[in-house]
Parts: structure tokens; sequence; C-alpha cells
């Protein structure tokens, strides 16, 4: 595959990977890859948490696991995120972000043929 990989990396706190929300969007959706990060349009505006609390709604809804297993670990007041998901595994994670983002064009090239997972272990303590 081609394109830049999207980390994804066991912890402690669950699978870790970054996101880029855009707020206000008209629906939520996975808009693609941005760097090493995947790319998020969210249906709410970023005022009062407003934001946060839909990416954490949709991550779980595409992710099939409950709202208290995804965290934000870092970046609740910026655009790029650092997200957790806890009880599912980090290969789980990226087929399903996979599957969630068939059809998303980028640069009218279908996002399947460039989106790449590198999964990394957690480091021994």
């Amino acid at each position: 595959m081609t394109g830049l990989p999207i980390s994804i990396r066991e912890t402690s706190a669950g699978m870790v990977f970054r996101i880029r929300v855009v707020p206000r969007a008209s629906r939520s959706e996975v808009a693609g890859i941005q760097g090493d990060t995947l790319k998020l349009r969210l249906n709410a505006p970023p005022v009062e948490g407003k934001a946060n609390d839909e990416c954490i709604r949709f991550l779980a809804e595409i992710l099939g696991v409950k709202k208290a297993q995804v965290t934000i670990i870092a970046g609740h007041a910026a655009r790029t995120k650092t997200v957790a998901i806890e009880g599912i595994r980090a290969g789980v994670v990226a087929a399903i972000l996979l599957q969630s983002s068939q059809g998303v064009k980028k640069e009218g090239r279908n996002l399947n043929a460039e989106l790449e997972f590198s999964i990394k272990p957690s480091e021994a303590p």
C-alpha cells in the first residue's frame, strides 16, 4: 500500500491513535487521512466540549464499543487529538476504521488504496 500510515499503539490505556477533527460538519463521518492521523468530520460545534462528546460518541459507534471505552487522552482543546480505545484489539480497530473509510475520496483516488495502519506493541515496563 502507498500513503502515510496511521499508527495504532497498544498501551495500558488501550489502543491509542491520533485523529484530526473538523467540527461543524453537516454530518459525522470518517473523512480520510492527514499525515499520520485519521481525519473525522463532526456534526458538533467546538463549544463547551460538544465536539469532544460527539467525537467520543462517533468513534464508539463505528468501533462498536461503549462510549466509556473511548477516551480523549490529549488535545481536548485542539483539533488534533490522541484517543484511546479500551477492550478492542489493534487489528480490529484498523479493520473497522478501514471499512468506515470505504468510498472516501482523497484527491480523486479511493482512500482504501492508500489507508495503511502501523500497529505497534506497547513498550515493556
